[in-house]
């Protein structure tokens, strides 16, 4: 392993047991709780011990780094800001969507701004055509599907 892993990439603690996959980094106990509290859209998150890693996850941690991660937050002033702010920022979702095009080998596919749904007007769509979509009264079997990102 590459010296700048054994320390979390946010605060410094030695010897991160945890990681964020979006953005290649290794990163402490603490820190992947605040990881995790900005959802997976933008920071998923991994045991380096005891989650099974796919594949790609592994090529995107190949590809990324501390290192390479710290230069690109100096380069951009987000290094050393709170982590909400440093990660859920333009910077950091051009930096994921990079990396994932450099692990995959894929087009770079610029990130597009989520905008978040106003909680009063999200109705299921009418199920006229007789097509499930897991909610709603419809005898289909397809109920709800899970993503399959917490499957190993």
């Amino acid at each position: 392993s590459r010296p700048e892993n054994k320390k979390c990439v946010d605060c410094g603690t030695a010897n991160p047991q945890w990681a964020t996959v979006s953005f290649g980094t290794f990163i402490c106990l603490e820190c992947s709780g605040r990881h995790r509290a900005l959802g997976t859209h933008i920071s998923f998150v991994r045991s380096v011990g005891m989650d099974k890693w796919k594949d790609w996850e592994v090529e995107r941690m190949k590809c990324g780094g501390n290192a390479k991660f710290l230069s690109f937050a100096k380069q951009k002033q987000i290094h050393g800001k709170p982590i909400p702010e440093k990660y859920n920022s333009d910077h950091t979702a051009v930096y994921a969507a990079k990396l994932k095009s450099e692990a995959t080998g894929e087009p770079y596919v610029p990130p597009t701004k989520a905008k978040p749904a106003p909680a009063q007007t999200m109705r299921a769509p009418a199920l006229s055509t007789g097509t499930s979509m897991g909610f709603g009264n419809s005898s289909s079997s397809m109920g709800y599907q899970s993503s399959g990102l917490n499957e190993g």
